[in-house]
């Protein structure tokens, strides 16, 4: 894992800026956040993607990445998404 670490850390430092695509999964009703994965990211096995914006639970959406640390991606529901 400490190998490990500073690899994965650079893999998801580089996906600052781009747009993925995020299965919505679960929402932190305490804070508002969604939380899903992206294609990359295998359910118990690797990070999650935490979202801000609207979106509903099994939903497909767009996010914008802002922010990244060694396993997890945070971004936000992507403007002008289409339904």
């Amino acid at each position: 894992m400490q190998l490990q670490q500073p690899i994965s850390a650079r893999k998801h430092s580089a996906s600052v800026g781009k747009r993925v695509d995020v299965l919505i999964e679960q929402e932190n009703y305490q804070t508002g956040e969604l939380i899903g994965r992206s294609a990359r990211f295998a359910p118990d096995v690797d990070g999650l993607v935490y979202v801000l914006g609207q979106a509903s639970l099994g939903e497909i959406v767009p996010v914008e990445i802002t922010d990244a640390d060694t396993y997890d991606l945070y971004g936000r529901v992507a403007s002008g998404r289409e339904f």
